[in-house]
């Protein structure tokens, strides 16, 4: 890895650079501005700027070590340059929230409130157009509540001091630190946005649950926020007002949006009430010009509105961002959900000889080809056989008896959220005997024939912001 001093010197003045002469006092003014950032002041019911958005990354102390000797502001550069301090979107966010923030800057937030015993602290915060990222803590500070694990329940969102009346949270990933809980996620807001306004983000309400006790609580107090949003970055749009129907029904794709954090597409729907009654909904996998496969990493869930023996939806759908615009893209359907009474589900012990094939309905399955016992562990290593790869591997489980009650599953790790088929090995949580069973399901998507939406990009007709 190269060293993040390796170009300062290009950056620096000959001035700063003789500065740049680290004694043992200037440690020690380090490590105490260190810790000064590390225990932030907390005052009960008011807001409060605190240092703890950032991880300390090890080349943290490099840029201290610049700010303390150089007793003045770096220049933007400098700190641009650097890999410094770690985010929590950048650690914690999705595949497009990380891609985006290697070449734009979080911004900062770092406001903390602390009602009825609760302290909620937005951390950070990413809009560039497509999307708006927030990444945001829960913490127990109430001896009441040491034992419980945080939610936000009832919330109101507003603009430029203009209360919204459609929003909400989606997606993303939460890490658990002892009874604190750490969340990245999307905040929807359903209206057009400037490129800079002031948000309020005011909680009423959180859920706390614990391991030991069924019942949740909810708590009422007041969490209270405000904060100016800046756009970053660059985005592409455009709106091809793309339509294709069908006997079955129609989609229509309004807007896309190339942007750092994504793919947006807004998409409007209309399909047979009788399909949705009887579980077949209709959803969409989005495609380059080769046929690869962009993932959904994100969304608003469509609300049917039904007539004439139509139900029609619009939503917006987020997928991972794009290194260059390709030249088009392809909406390919595919039935979501089968009917209960469709479902059906094969069981195997796992002493059967291999290779071994696990049917997954007609389209495909899973090919066992080894399984290695480990202490605690069994290793399985497989194949997968026909389209839905992620589902298929999703598909798979091993559980304890022929029975297959939720108890009976075995809990298990493995990269099993990509594109893989080949050789792709999942790791169950237990000991190795004869009352492991193999199980799977046809619950698999199934493609709907006909109805795909090729979309041309003709980038001269792209809208950049």
């Amino acid at each position: 890895m190269n060293s993040p001093f390796n170009h300062l010197h290009k950056m620096l003045t000959e001035e700063e650079k003789e500065k740049l002469k680290f004694t043992a006092d200037d440690r020690k003014t380090v490590f105490r501005k260190i810790k000064e950032n590390k225990e932030p002041p907390k005052r009960k019911g008011n807001i409060v700027q605190t240092a703890a958005a950032y991880v300390l990354a090890p080349v943290a102390l490099a840029i201290l070590t610049l700010a303390v000797l150089l007793q003045t502001p770096l220049k933007q550069e400098v700190v641009t340059a650097l890999p410094y301090l770690e985010t929590f979107l950048s650690k914690y966010g999705d595949e497009g929230q990380k891609e985006a923030v290697k070449e734009n800057k979080v911004q900062v937030i770092n406001q903390s409130v602390v009602s009825e015993g609760a302290r909620i602290t937005i951390h950070e915060v990413l809009y560039d157009g497509a999307r708006i990222s927030i990444s945001y803590s829960l913490e127990p500070e109430d001896d009441k509540l040491k034992e419980s694990l945080l939610d936000v329940f009832l919330f109101n969102i507003s603009v430029d001091g203009e209360e919204v009346s459609e929003y909400g949270l989606s997606g993303g990933e939460e890490k658990k630190q002892g009874n604190k809980i750490i969340k990245v996620q999307n905040l929807e807001i359903e209206k057009d946005l400037p490129n800079q306004f002031t948000l309020g983000f005011n909680i009423q309400e959180l859920i706390a649950s614990s391991p030991d006790n069924m019942e949740s609580q909810f708590i009422k107090g007041e969490w209270n926020f405000s904060f100016p949003i800046k756009r970053i970055g660059e985005i592409y749009t455009l709106n091809p007002n793309a339509l294709k129907t069908t006997e079955l029904g129609e989609v229509k794709v309004n807007k896309i949006a190339f942007a750092p954090s994504g793919v947006l597409l807004e998409i409007e729907r209309k399909q047979k009430s009788e399909l949705i009654n009887n579980g077949k909904v209709i959803d969409y996998k989005l495609l380059d010009e080769e046929g690869n496969e962009l993932k959904q990493i994100g969304g608003t869930s469509d609300t049917f509105r039904y007539k004439s023996g139509f139900g029609t939806g619009a939503g917006k759908r987020i997928y991972t961002p794009v290194e260059d615009i390709p030249e088009s893209i392809t909406l390919k359907p595919y039935y979501r959900f089968l009917p209960i009474d469709q479902i059906k589900e094969y069981t195997t012990t796992i002493n059967e000889k291999l290779p071994l094939y696990l049917p997954q309905g007609e389209g495909g399955g899973i090919v066992v080809k080894k399984v290695e016992k480990k202490p605690n562990e069994v290793w399985v290593y497989f194949d997968v056989e026909g389209d839905f790869v992620t589902e298929r591997k999703f598909n798979l489980s091993l559980r304890k008896g022929k029975e297959t009650t939720p108890a009976s599953i075995i809990d298990s790790e493995g990269d099993l959220d990509n594109k893989k088929r080949k050789n792709q090995l999942i790791k169950f949580k237990t000991s190795y005997n004869d009352d492991l069973y193999f199980r799977t399901t046809n619950y698999i998507p199934e493609w709907v024939k006909g109805w795909e939406l090729k979309i041309p990009i003709d980038k001269d007709q792209l809208s950049k912001e």
